[in-house]
């Protein structure tokens, strides 16, 4: 699982960077106030992003929060509320069903 960086978005601008996307998937440090961007780049198919749901609900785990990226789209999914979604240690941790390939991602704050 690869750590991204997260690009604070300032009025003189900041660079569009997304890596690839890590098959194992990926974590970031959240803060409330952080937006995840995904881009997929394949032809074809859609992709999903699973953001996992780390705080349970009346005792039951509840399923993660699942996104769809189509075929060539970009999707900037977030906020993230800290007592939701943050792990122990302040960060988001998310996944790839069917694939990782042609899938890149980029996480921005306020």
């Amino acid at each position: 699982m690869a750590t991204l960086t997260v690009n604070t978005i300032t009025r003189d601008g900041v660079l569009y960077a997304v890596v690839a996307a890590s098959a194992a998937g990926d974590q970031f440090a959240n803060d409330g106030r952080t937006l995840l961007a995904v881009y997929n780049s394949h032809g074809t198919a859609s992709r999903t992003v699973s953001i996992n749901v780390q705080q349970d609900v009346d005792g039951q785990d509840p399923p993660d929060r699942t996104v769809a990226v189509a075929a060539g789209e970009t999707r900037l999914i977030g906020p993230f509320p800290t007592g939701l979604y943050n792990d122990a240690n302040g960060r988001v941790q998310i996944t790839y069903s069917d694939s990782a390939v042609n899938v890149y991602v980029g996480v921005f704050k306020l």
